[in-house]
């Protein structure tokens, strides 16, 4: 995979780099197209009302006024981006002025300070003012209308080093903050403020941890004439938007030499956090039966074996063998090309319907490629929490995490029942001990688990037993539904349109998903997230809990999984009004070989499905 580089042709109504003035056409060529409130954002941009000024960042002060008096030119460059994240609030026509490697903070380990903080007013606020206590997770953000970002032919990617570490980042955020408020893997804030009316422009959006574009609840955005190369995640994620178009934009050459696990983002989230409780509580020790750890001792072992994987990225030398190290190079979880998804995470199974769904309406994408993408293994063996005594039979019980989400790995830590560990588990069980308020986190490791290792006696299956517990698999490190790769995925969705688009050269290197095993007398139940396992499979297109939806002039090609099923379109669980006969072409989609099939929960007699209808799905197929 990843084998070539490909830029689409000159765009049909942009004069390529001439950033500043548009020939665009599309007023006329999209009115039967576009929705009469997403014309009028193309329109607006197209004649954006500039007050004839140009200054730097630096000088920018925001002023109070109409829109029709006119907005600067603000450069935005290098500079801007040393101490963090650059937040565009203000309407202004943002231009990069050059590539940006988004470097923030080397000196203070890659992290806002606390200075930058502090109080409501920090430039980076953490909870319950913003979301920056798990670091910078984008190079920009976009808070504000009426604002156009123009990449003028530019670059923007993480530095590699920072890209190691800061697991969770966008090059660009279309809010405040990169959840909404009660949701993440820790308190990001009660408030988040979304991009409205704004336009994204003109160049290529590099590497990236996680996403080339994330956002929440963005309105009236457009996206086009892009290049999003090297993200690990996805490259465009949308939840909850309205009116938002993408057109004219390549994903493309998703990373396959990522060198760290996500082990490694836990042990960043955890170190701090174990340093401040071992300074509140020199005395706080693990008594494992064969022989104490010590707070400090906990912590070095972590410390030092971070340093090795920062040092090692710093030296461009592979990072040595160890917990944190990825084998394969290819991102260990699910990935997505485009996600149109409603408001809110995008990370549990697939969603039924649009009961309860906000958002992800009228949207549409046209003249976009996805091609040379490929993830990897991802699923890993959790402990079910105490029993919900209301719901005795349900999947998807909460598994036993860290203090960001991060899932206990059971079956990492673990020989003949008894528990070995390693630094990273060692530091969780301390967490989980002593951790108090907001160091725990989401913490939830209980007290049978941190017993039994303590005791390093060889009973683990008596202790989940003996406590109603089980083994729970089908989810990634952070204990999100595996569903394999997935090219354009739309998730209750509402007045859809994608047209004009190709996938292509799509691959799933993922193993077969643990097999279940019903509980017996000696031995506890190994249970899934969800009834099927979807982490083998890669889909072109997948559409599940949508309202009206057109696929139309679509090419979907050369699909490959390793050890599960390949669809070329699927439509899963409740979909009304779809329609996907207008020239959708499918061709070269490979699933598994039946040798590497397993039980379930995989899919049995997997096969190459080039439209999956698997579901309630009405209307002109």
């Amino acid at each position: 995979m990843n084998e070539f580089q490909y830029r689409n042709p000159t765009p049909p109504w942009v004069q390529v780099n001439q950033f500043d003035t548009y020939l665009d056409t599309s007023v006329n060529k999209y009115t039967g197209l576009y929705p009469e409130e997403m014309m009028d954002t193309v329109k607006y941009f197209q004649s954006y009302p500039s007050n004839g000024k140009t200054m730097s960042f630096k000088q920018f002060r925001p002023v109070s006024g109409s829109r029709e008096k006119g907005f600067p030119k603000v450069l935005l460059s290098q500079s801007d981006f040393a101490k963090g994240t650059v937040r565009l609030r203000h309407p202004a026509h943002y231009v990069l002025s050059e590539d940006i490697v988004f470097d923030p903070n080397p000196n203070d380990n890659w992290m806002p300070t606390k200075a930058q903080t502090t109080g409501p007013n920090a430039p980076y606020p953490v909870a319950p003012y913003g979301g920056y206590h798990l670091g910078f997770f984008a190079a920009i953000t976009v808070e504000g209308e009426n604002i156009f970002l123009d990449l003028n032919g530019k670059t923007i990617r993480q530095s590699l080093v920072f890209s190691v570490q800061q697991r969770f980042y966008a090059n660009i955020e279309l809010a405040s903050t990169p959840f909404i408020p009660s949701q993440g893997p820790a308190n990001f804030g009660d408030y988040i403020s979304s991009a409205k009316n704004c336009l994204i422009a003109n160049g290529t959006l590099g590497a990236s941890s996680h996403h080339g574009i994330h956002g929440n609840s963005m309105k009236n955005v457009i996206m086009q004439n892009l290049i999003i190369e090297q993200f690990e995640v996805a490259g465009i994620a949308l939840n909850g938007g309205e009116f938002c178009l993408v057109r004219n934009v390549q994903i493309c050459n998703m990373a396959n030499d990522i060198s760290v696990l996500s082990t490694y983002s836990s042990a960043r989230f955890m170190e701090p956090v174990i340093s401040e409780i071992v300074k509140e509580n020199p005395e706080a020790t693990l008594d494992f039966a064969d022989g104490a750890k010590t707070g400090q001792q906990i912590l070095d072992n972590l410390k030092d074996e971070m340093q090795k994987v920062l040092v090692a990225t710093q030296q461009q030398k592979e990072v040595p063998d160890g917990i944190f190290k990825n084998k394969t190079g290819l991102y260990d979880g699910g990935g997505y090309g485009i996600v149109l998804n409603s408001r809110g995470i995008v990370v549990n199974g697939f969603k039924k319907n649009r009961e309860g769904a906000v958002g992800n309406e009228n949207n549409i994408v046209h003249d976009v490629c996805i091609e040379n993408c490929e993830t990897g293994q991802g699923e890993i063996v959790g402990i079910s929490v105490p029993t919900d005594v209301s719901k005795p039979g349900a999947y998807g019980k909460k598994v036993q995490v860290g203090m960001a989400g991060d899932v206990f790995q059971i079956d990492v830590v673990t020989e003949n029942q008894k528990y070995v560990g390693n630094v990273l588990s060692d530091a969780k069980l301390f967490l989980a001990k002593f951790g108090v308020g907001s160091q725990r986190g989401t913490v939830n490791i209980t007290n049978s688990i941190i017993n039994w290792a303590l005791s390093r006696e060889a009973n683990l299956h008596q202790v989940l037993k003996d406590n109603d517990l089980y083994f729970v698999s089908g989810g990634d490190s952070m204990a999100h539904v595996m569903k394999g790769f997935i090219g354009v995925f739309i998730s209750a969705g509402k007045n859809i349109y994608v047209g004009e688009t190709k996938v292509k050269n799509l691959a799933n290197q993922a193993n077969a998903g643990v097999v279940n095993v019903e509980a017996t007398e000696d031995t506890p139940e190994v249970r899934p997230l969800e009834v099927t396992y979807d982490g083998a499979a890669t889909r072109g297109f997948a559409v599940t809990g949508t309202e009206t939806v057109v696929l139309r002039n679509c090419k979907i090609s050369k699909l490959y999984s390793h050890c599960g099923i390949s669809h070329g379109i699927d439509f899963l669980n409740t979909n009304s009004n779809v329609r996907c006969t207008e020239n959708v072409r499918i061709g070269n989609v490979r699933s598994c070989n039946v040798s590497d099939q397993a039980a379930a929960p995989n899919p049995q007699n997997a096969k190459a499905v080039f439209v999956g209808i698997s579901s309630d799905t009405s209307g002109l197929i």
